[in-house]
């Protein structure tokens, strides 16, 4: 009984514990909803508030949607004990159905909740209803995939389950009409209906003609789209930043890629039917795209350096006080949207007595979803000597506006300034005089030397010194004829450093590995690799298949085995990006097969290369 009664009053402790510390655990609230949904499906807008003290029991008005019914309430509590402190956290969750009914974007509204006694701001969401898919028939026979808008295909003979639509992989332009140097961004993009299990570019689309500059795209995460009167899953997959280096019509060519998808067959058990996943490999080719390039007006004026976009100039002149023998700083930025990365300093026609150092440059522009925009900064180092009245003249930054079709000039201020005096060398000299840690040169004039009357031309120390200067400067010719002839064979110093370059590369997706940054990790072991062999075969980046890859090795003198695993680890790291959920063995076990193919290919004696 006693036992009992303690247990009971040990119980009824925590239960007031546990009551106090109510208050201890952090209130929120945000709203959940899909952020894709099909017209005439049905969706929830669901309010999810911790630690809260009001309820939600009046539907938001969506524009576009039908309300079906709600609120309905599902509510769950937790208790935590860590280092000693009691939290209790309650949640409640309030649903509201709609149906779709009008295509386009829609706002779910925000509230303002109480919780003891605070004000809590719950922050609007918005998502988009898409247009239901032409073929309506598909549609009402299949099923939602992955809760998404998107229908999983029904189950059936999957040889006519891949239709031409069903994956498409296009290559678009930010731009149809451009100037020459102006900057277009070309996207690679893939629409699928079915999950990709692997996905293998054997043929990349070529940018003849353009400067291109490869965007990351590794944070980018696939979507739902409606493209040509159908609900794909989108995902980029290659985005570069173009700059024409000519006029004309430019045409990028179609590129060829090798896809697995997975999709699903029927199997029939008497009266009912399940289905059963398979693998289905289709080649599928995106389409060529052309751009008009126009040339620039002709003559160009005075002072134009190649920019072109829309750009904002200032310049600074620092410190405000000018003195000798200090240094200040003359900057220039420029900014705006454009070619600002392949933009040059500035030429300034700094005053006579002002000494001008090397210009640093910095260029930061990013993308920003159909342009580069950033800032492009000149500071240009420099010292006066001379006491006195200085100008920096202004000067005229011309640039072409490619949507206005002309030449425009932004005039920048020139600088007049009043130098005072600085530091001079006779103040430099006292301080160095004053210096306890530096010996300083002595009055040799009542030094008594003596002469040394031992003769050494002809000594046995003299011709060895003789012999030795002549070896060193015949080893020197030696080499700077060596230097000169393989600065001439670009080529054969990239073959050469290949594996220096690829283990550097190694290395940093080696960090990735230990951070379990997997995916990383597959982006720079794919990156080591194709830069390997591009470099060790002299195979173009553009030219990189796997027939090439195959012959090239051949002709190398490496034997299958090597070819083989070359091309699976290739295979491997591309098949990465749509399967993830790699452990870290199989990680490890991939960069070692990389290192050992490295070093093999290296130990072979090449027969031939061209």
């Amino acid at each position: 009984i006693d036992m009992y009664r303690n247990c009971k009053l040990l119980y009824l402790s925590l239960l007031i514990i546990l009551t106090g510390f109510k208050s201890l655990a952090a209130s929120s609230g945000h709203i959940v909803v899909n952020p894709y949904v099909v017209q005439g499906q049905n969706f929830t807008v669901t309010y999810r508030l911790t630690n809260c003290d009001d309820q939600i029991t009046q539907a938001p008005q969506l524009k576009g949607c039908q309300l079906l019914y709600g609120p309905g309430l599902s509510s769950y509590e937790s208790v935590e004990y860590v280092n000693g402190k009691v939290s209790h956290t309650y949640v409640g969750e309030y649903s509201f159905t709609y149906r779709a009914t009008t295509p386009g974007r829609v706002t779910v509204p925000g509230r303002t909740v109480h919780a003891s006694g605070k004000t809590i701001n719950i922050q609007s969401k918005t998502f988009e209803i898409l247009p239901p898919d032409k073929s309506q028939a598909a549609r009402q026979n299949s099923q939602s995939n992955h809760g998404a808008a998107i229908p999983e295909p029904e189950p059936g003979d999957y040889r006519d389950k891949v239709q031409p639509n069903d994956l498409i992989v296009t290559v678009t332009m930010s731009k149809s009409n451009i100037y020459e140097k102006e900057a277009v961004i070309a996207t690679i993009k893939v629409y699928t209906k079915h999950e990709i299990t692997s996905f293998r570019a054997t043929t990349l689309p070529s940018f003849d003609g353009f400067l291109s500059e490869e965007l990351d795209v590794s944070n980018q995460q696939p979507k739902i789209e409606h493209y040509k009167g159908e609900n794909y899953y989108s995902a980029i997959l290659k985005q570069c930043v173009l700059y024409p280096q000519k006029s004309g019509r430019l045409t990028i060519n179609s590129g060829r890629y090798d896809v697995t998808l997975r999709l699903y067959e029927r199997i029939a058990y008497g009266y009912m039917y399940t289905s059963r996943p398979f693998n289905q490999n289709v080649t599928t080719t995106s389409r060529s795209i052309s751009v008009d390039v126009k040339s620039l007006p002709q003559p160009a004026p005075a002072g134009f350096n190649g920019a072109v976009g829309n750009f904002k100039v200032s310049s600074s002149l620092e410190p405000q006080v000018l003195r000798t023998n200090e240094a200040a700083n003359y900057v220039v930025q420029i900014s705006g949207s454009g070619n600002l990365k392949h933009l040059s300093s500035p030429s300034i026609d700094f005053p006579k007595g002002v000494e001008v150092y090397n210009t640093e440059v910095d260029a930061d522009a990013r993308f920003n979803g159909s342009d580069m925009t950033g800032t492009f900064t000149a500071t240009y180092p420099l010292m006066p000597q001379n006491v006195g009245n200085i100008v920096i003249p202004g000067w005229d930054f011309v640039y072409f506006n490619p949507a206005e079709s002309r030449y425009k000039s932004i005039s920048v201020p020139s600088y007049q300034r009043t130098v005072k005096q600085g530091a001079s060398v006779s103040d430099t000299q006292r301080e160095v005089s004053e210096m306890t840690d530096i010996k300083h040169i002595k009055d040799l004039s009542k030094t008594t030397l003596k002469r040394n009357h031992n003769e050494v031309f002809g000594s046995t120390l003299y011709v060895i010194c003789y012999i030795i200067i002549i070896l060193i400067l015949v080893t020197a010719a030696i080499v700077y004829r060596r230097q000169i002839k393989l600065n001439s064979d670009l080529a054969g110093r990239r073959t050469a450093r290949a594996a220096r370059v690829a283990n550097k590369r190694l290395r940093v997706a080696r960090q990735a590995m230990n951070k379990h940054d997997n995916e990383r990790f597959y982006e720079l072991l794919a990156k080591a690799m194709w830069g390997y062999i591009s470099d060790k075969l002299r195979i173009p980046a553009s030219a990189l298949t796997r027939d090439n890859i195959n012959d090239k090795m051949v002709e190398y003198g490496a034997d299958e085995h090597q070819i083989q695993e070359t091309i699976d680890i290739l295979d491997q790291c591309e098949m990465a990006r749509f399967t993830p959920g790699h452990s870290d063995d199989q990680v490890a076990t991939l960069y070692n097969d990389a290192v050992n193919v490295i070093s093999s290919i290296e130990s072979v004696k090449k027969s031939s290369t061209k």
